[in-house]
């Protein structure tokens, strides 16, 4: 009920007939490479289709998501590994997995494995012969009783004469083998955020209102909720309540709730370090582009068309309605059958 009443919301004037679901592949298949054009929610009820061609379009639709934001490759890279190819045409699992191998081959660092390397201290070992701290490796110490330039040593007992502490865990990565990956600072897996913690897509807690998006301003018209009336005489000491800073449920104490001028109410302001949602729109351009995880080549079957049938919401068997081909980039032969 909840798919029929989004579709009909969402519904463009000329679009062909067909069920719901069919109506929500049409719409993911056509902007498969347009994310900007697709709505959030449709995009979830894709990746959540029981028909396989909807969940394959919404995939392509995260892809094409991730590069243009620069966000969210190991979520989409982790979705196409789970995919399921239940009802799918021929080598769909293969194809998925190759979408897979190519999204991480073209984002994740190539230095490492997970945000880990092998500690250089131990070899990887994680165990390492470590030298007595109490003796510096010699195996003899000064006795505490030694008097002046006595040329005295006993045997350390911190290591009973041994000087060095065989297979001992390594400092560098507590026995584990591996240490932080330097290049991404343990995230293998790029993600185009602000460096400010508050920053929220793009936008921070406006100084100016402490993100209330109300200001208390002094009102211009009294001193403290009273001012002296026009028809007072002479040195008459007379005052009369300001109705100015009483209206809409003010307390009429001289002061009054407006508008944040900086942020217009909203409570929050482009932040300065990242540009903004907007200007960050762009960060995947530092990142792989769709060519690096797919190419795709013209549907032979449907000559490109993707609905052979434009008053009909039925998509050509062989391209899912896409109109191309899918190739992924780091082997192309495994196409959807």
């Amino acid at each position: 009920m909840h798919t029929i009443v989004f579709l009909a919301c969402v519904a463009f004037q000329g679009e062909p007939s067909g069920t719901p679901e069919q109506l929500m592949l049409y719409k993911l298949a056509r902007r498969y490479n347009q994310p900007s054009q697709v709505d959030a929610p449709l995009e979830s009820m894709g990746l959540a289709s029981s028909n396989f061609a909807t969940r394959y379009c919404a995939a392509l639709v995260q892809l094409h998501r991730c590069v243009e934001s620069g966000r969210g490759y190991e979520s989409a890279y982790q979705g196409l590994l789970r995919a399921s190819a239940a009802g799918g045409p021929g080598r769909a699992t293969e194809h998925l997995k190759a979408l897979a191998a190519s999204l991480k081959a073209s984002v994740c660092c190539k230095d490492c494995k997970e945000g880990k390397v092998s500690c250089g201290t131990c070899a990887g070992k994680g165990k390492v012969d470590l030298p007595c701290s109490a003796c510096n490796g010699v195996g003899r110490v000064r006795p505490s009783g030694a008097v002046g330039n006595t040329d005295a040593s006993v045997k350390c007992r911190n290591c009973e004469g041994l000087r060095v502490f065989k297979n001992a865990t390594c400092p560098a990565c507590s026995r584990s083998g591996f240490t932080r990956c330097e290049s991404c600072k343990g995230k293998p897996w790029p993600d185009a955020r602000c460096a400010i913690p508050e920053c929220k897509e793009g936008r921070l807690p406006c100084p100016g209102c402490q993100g209330s998006g109300w200001q208390v301003v002094k009102c211009p018209f009294c001193e403290g909720g009273r001012f002296r009336p026009v028809g007072a005489a002479g040195n008459t000491d007379v005052s009369v309540k300001c109705r100015n800073c009483e209206v809409n449920g003010q307390q009429g104490n001289g002061t009054l709730r407006t508008e944040c001028p900086a942020c217009q109410r909203t409570g929050r302001v482009t932040c300065d370090t990242c540009g903004g949602a907007f200007a960050r729109k762009g960060a995947g351009s530092q990142g792989p582009s769709i060519a690096q995880i797919f190419t795709t080549e013209s549907c032979g079957t449907c000559s490109g068309a993707g609905w052979p049938d434009p008053d009909k919401a039925v998509p050509c068997s062989k391209c899912q309605g896409l109109g191309v081909r899918i190739k992924p980039a780091g082997d192309p032969s495994k196409t959807i059958e």
